[in-house]
């Protein structure tokens, strides 16, 4: 179980976009009194899975999720490709009960996992730290 936990917390990585950039920080800001919580950057990536459904649905097909991390994709700074070598499919890691389709529950959950993950402190508050720590985990 822990081993699909971090499978699913590095894939979310891949598919999240870099947001150690203090204007992505503060676009997680929800309340807007300068700390991210673990919960508004889960609050605020959740909010991208409404943009994605695009049939109304309530859930994410494997198309809708494709189209939503190509556009994250292409809203960060550095290219490269939302999926890499040797990484599970992110859907099929968000699909947890395996019936196709990502549900809002299943997708916050991946996120929770991911920003808790991230929150290398333990503080409940995210930094460019936490980011940079994040990256210097998967790159060593």
């Amino acid at each position: 179980m822990k081993t699909q936990i971090l499978i699913a917390a590095l894939t979310a990585a891949v598919a999240l976009p870099a947001y150690a950039g203090g204007g992505r920080l503060k676009a997680m800001d929800l309340n807007g009194d300068g700390k991210v919580t673990v919960s508004e950057a889960v609050e605020a990536r959740v909010a991208k899975f409404d943009g994605a459904d695009t049939n109304g649905n309530g859930s994410l097909d494997k198309a809708e999720h494709s189209a939503m991390l190509e556009a994250l994709k292409s809203q960060r700074k550095r290219g490269g490709s939302s999926k890499r070598a040797g990484d599970a499919d992110p859907f099929a890691i968000t699909d947890a009960d395996g019936n196709g389709s990502i549900s809002k529950a299943e997708f916050r959950s991946v996120a929770e996992q991911f920003f808790t993950r991230v929150d290398a402190d333990g503080n409940g508050e995210l930094t460019r730290s936490d980011f940079r720590s994040l990256r210097s985990q998967k790159s060593g």
